[in-house]
C-alpha cells in the first residue's frame, strides 16, 4: 500500500506490496520464456519438414532420372543385340549406340547436379538457434 506519513508525502511500503510486485514480475518474465521456448519448438518443427519435404523431393528426382536412365540403357541393348551384320548398318548401329551414350552420361550428370543442389540447399539452410539451457 502506498499512503502519505505524517504528512511528508513519502511512500510507506508494505511486504505483501513487495511480494505482489515481485510475483506479477516473476509471471511476465516467466510468461516470455514460455512464449520463447514455443517459437524455438516451432522453429524445430519448421525446419525438420523443410528438410524432409526437400529429401522427399530429392527421391522423386533420384527415382524418375534413373527411371529415364533405365529405359535408355534398355533400349541401347536391345539395340545392340539386333545390331546389324552390314557394315553400313553396323556404322549407323554404332552412331546410335554412341547418342545414346551420351544421353546416359547427360542424364548421369543432371542427377549429380541436382543431388549438389539439393545437398546444398540442405546444408545452407539457416540454422536455428537453440534455445538456452535450462540448467536448475
Amino acid at each position: 500500500m502506498i499512503s502519505k506519513t505524517n504528512g511528508n508525502g513519502g511512500p510507506q511500503l508494505t511486504w505483501p506490496a513487495v511480494f505482489g510486485a515481485v510475483g506479477v514480475f516473476c509471471l511476465i518474465t516467466g510468461g516470455g520464456y514460455a512464449i520463447l521456448q514455443n517459437q524455438f519448438n516451432a522453429a524445430n518443427q519448421l525446419d525438420k519438414s523443410l528438410r524432409e519435404a526437400a529429401q522427399h523431393e530429392q527421391e522423386i528426382v533420384n527415382k524418375t532420372f534413373s527411371d529415364r536412365l533405365s529405359a535408355l540403357e534398355i533400349g541401347q541393348r536391345e539395340l545392340i543385340a539386333h545390331a546389324a551384320h552390314s557394315p553400313v548398318e553396323a556404322k549407323e548401329v554404332d552412331g546410335l549406340s554412341a547418342s545414346v551414350d551420351k544421353q546416359i552420361a547427360a542424364l548421369r550428370s543432371q542427377i549429380d547436379d541436382i543431388n549438389r543442389q539439393i545437398a546444398a540447399s540442405i546444408l545452407l539452410q539457416p540454422q536455428h538457434i537453440q534455445p538456452p539451457s535450462t540448467q536448475r
